[in-house]
């Protein structure tokens, strides 16, 4: 069933990812009552509201292509780095509204870009969320003494990811538990 013809895109996205299970349907970060989704309702809160902007930063090809397919039929705009020089570069050009690091790549680390990202006043302020292999208690500890708004582990869920993006955007994020060994 075709239920958002004014959005085709949309309905690619599973009935879980439209309307996050609840009797409310979000759209690009806008909450509304089920069923009441008209053309009308999209624009004008598209007119209202700039798409939010977000960087991704991972060596692997695929986890990039996952992400951004994913990111951009939520409604976001996507900028996409392959190592941690080049988030850094990006998220002084492009100024994103958050940033996704991985931590293991070349030319220059998660840890390296979360601290030279810390370092310029443009910058600073970004939230970033790890996304990485590395699940040890150890790395955990430390991203979150660095400051990231959270640090999700690899293998992951889109869905998840999703719903902590939204959140830590909109600034409803919180984390629900202190991370292991604290």
């Amino acid at each position: 069933m075709n239920l958002w013809p004014f959005a085709p895109e949309a309905n690619a996205l599973s009935p879980e990812l439209r309307g996050r299970g609840d009797p409310h349907c979000t759209w690009r970060s806008v909450r509304v009552p089920a069923g009441c989704l008209t053309p009308a309702i999209i624009e004008s809160a598209l007119n209202e509201r700039r798409r939010m902007k977000i960087l991704i930063t991972d060596d692997d090809p695929t986890i990039i292509e996952l992400l951004q397919v994913n990111l951009e039929m939520e409604g976001y705009d996507v900028v996409s780095a392959a190592n941690g020089y080049e988030a850094v570069e990006k998220a002084a050009s492009e100024s994103p509204d958050l940033v996704i690091l991985d931590i293991m790549m070349p030319k220059m680390d998660g840890w390296t870009a979360r601290a030279e990202l810390l370092k310029s006043p443009k910058t600073a302020h970004l939230p970033v969320i790890f996304l990485s292999a590395r699940a040890q208690q150890a790395d955990l500890r430390k991203g979150y003494e660095a400051g990231v708004a959270e640090y999700i582990t690899k293998p992951f869920e889109p869905v998840e990811l999703l719903s902590i993006i939204e959140h830590v955007l909109d600034g409803t994020y919180n984390r629900s538990e202190s991370p292991p060994g604290y």
